[in-house]
């Protein structure tokens, strides 16, 4: 079975764009190395290690969210064409006031 290795750095960049007390984020990490990948899942949380929201983006390095006020926090997995999903990224955060 293949091992899908997952090498991402996740970052955050929070735009001046403010619409009913929420902002939009964008969250942004590098493409794994591997031939085989068919796109990647970002995981959000408001607590440390707990993902609540799930969200397949397909086979980009980026989303844009617009999220409320509050503590979030972010990894990403890779998925390849056989259906493996890698470990999770390193989880990053930020605050939006």
């Amino acid at each position: 079975m293949k091992r899908l290795l997952m090498i991402a750095v996740l970052a955050w960049v929070v735009s001046a764009q403010q619409a009913a007390a929420q902002e939009t984020i964008t969250v942004m990490w590098d493409r794994n190395p591997e031939p085989e990948i068919a796109g990647y899942t970002l995981y959000a949380g408001t607590s440390p290690g707990v993902y609540t929201v799930a969200q397949w983006v397909g086979n980009v390095t980026q989303r844009a969210m617009t999220i409320p006020p509050g503590r979030y926090y972010f990894v990403v997995r890779a998925t390849n064409i056989y259906g493996m999903e890698s470990p999770p990224s390193a989880e990053v955060s930020t605050t939006i006031a």
